[in-house]
């Protein structure tokens, strides 16, 4: 017998004694571009997320927020759409509870050296928004006295910073920079149909030299919740193999 089918006999077993909480199944896509080009064939520059990003989660009267995204690169989705899963580690009370999602963090371009090695040639704001929302903008447009430069200082010089808290409010409270989660029943189907947003960093026009730094879609990111019902949530995780992000709680 399959280890994994008999881990979870013995979960449903162990079920029949004791009750099973419900388990919510999260799922992230994402999809990164190469610079200049479409795919890897010949690509020498890749993209990647880093910096103190956040992906964040509203809840109904609570809210989380994660790095799940740290590290993802364009190679990651170069033939299919980059999925993050992970078993949520804050439960909601009702599946409708889950409300909206976010993303802003720092976009690497990188290089590789000719010695095995890599060279960072950018490091831009990155942030998620409504289709074409941010097309052209500055991330002042975006964010009242702040700048693309302070923004990503902040990001990677330092932690919980007041310029990442004043980036993570407004973006909360700005339903442009949030979509909608995806809600799903196991054996039931949809319940809400979720949002997808449209990835945007900052650069300057390449063919205009001094130009500001104004948004430029590079990518997509949508995120949807099923929830397992007790006793099938034991096996859920035990045949899926979830790991959590790291997550805070507010």
């Amino acid at each position: 017998m399959d280890i994994r089918v008999a881990a979870c006999s013995l979960a449903l077993i162990a079920g029949a004694q004791s009750a099973v909480a419900d388990v919510d199944l999260v799922t992230i896509g994402v999809s990164l571009d190469f610079p200049g080009a479409a795919g890897p064939q010949g690509e020498t520059a890749f993209r990647r997320l880093t910096g103190q990003s956040v992906f964040f989660s509203i809840r109904t009267g609570s809210s989380t927020t994660g790095g799940q995204l740290d590290g993802v690169t364009s190679f990651d989705s170069a033939n299919e759409v980059h999925e993050i899963n992970f078993g949520e580690v804050f439960p909601v009370v009702e599946l409708t509870d889950y409300l909206r999602f976010g993303y802003f963090g720092v976009l690497e371009t990188v290089e590789p050296n000719g010695d095995g090695g890599e060279v960072v040639t950018d490091r831009s704001f990155v942030i998620a928004t409504a289709f074409d929302f941010a097309q052209g903008l500055r991330v002042e447009d975006l964010f009242p006295m702040l700048t693309e430069a302070t923004l990503v200082n902040a990001l990677t010089g330092s932690f919980d910073s007041s310029e990442f808290f004043a980036t993570l409010n407004a973006a909360m409270g700005n339903n442009n920079l949030s979509g909608d989660i995806g809600l799903s029943l196991a054996g039931v189907g949809p319940i809400r149909q979720g949002s997808s947003l449209t990835l945007y960093s900052f650069f300057p026009d390449a063919t205009n030299p001094g130009s500001d730094d104004v948004g430029r879609d590079i990518g997509f990111i949508d995120t949807g919740i099923v929830r397992v019902p007790a006793p099938s949530a034991a096996c859920a995780l035990a045949l899926v193999g979830l790991i959590a992000g790291r997550r805070r709680r507010a």
